[in-house]
């Protein structure tokens, strides 16, 4: 079952676009983790180093599945960021994605900083779905 909705506390927020700063120019990616919202921000390696794409690296990304699994968490969600844009999905996001249990959390960098916002995806539609991040 698909999250309806992504929610972080601010420090995963600052967590996870600390990650995202250290990868630019490249993609940053990882995944979230949790039951109701996000309990676990788990970084990972862009295996590609690359500006325009990612794959996580096959070794973190098996290790923090475990990690996971291990502590009785569901994959709530898979986030990456868009360096240069689009603030959004991308054809190739949609064409590539092979996780339709998890929400696709895409990050871009703008003049006010990074957002964020999270979709589901499911046979090739794209439905947005709230992303969530509280204050405290």
């Amino acid at each position: 079952m698909t999250a309806a909705r992504i929610r972080l506390t601010g420090a995963q927020w600052a967590g996870l676009v600390s990650h995202l700063a250290d990868c630019l120019p490249e993609e940053g990616c990882g995944l979230l983790a949790g039951k109701d919202r996000v309990e676990l921000v788990l970084p990972i390696e862009n295996g590609e180093h690359s500006a325009v794409r990612y794959t996580m690296e096959p070794r973190a990304l098996v290790s923090a599945i475990g990690r996971i699994e291990a502590s009785g968490m569901d994959l709530l969600g898979i986030f990456h960021s868009h360096p240069a844009g689009p603030f959004g999905v991308s054809e190739s996001d949609v064409r590539e994605w092979q996780y339709p249990e998890a929400v696709l959390v895409v990050c871009s960098r703008g003049v006010a900083g990074w957002a964020a916002r999270a979709f589901v995806v499911a046979e090739g539609r794209v439905t947005e779905v709230p992303l969530l991040v509280d204050e405290n």
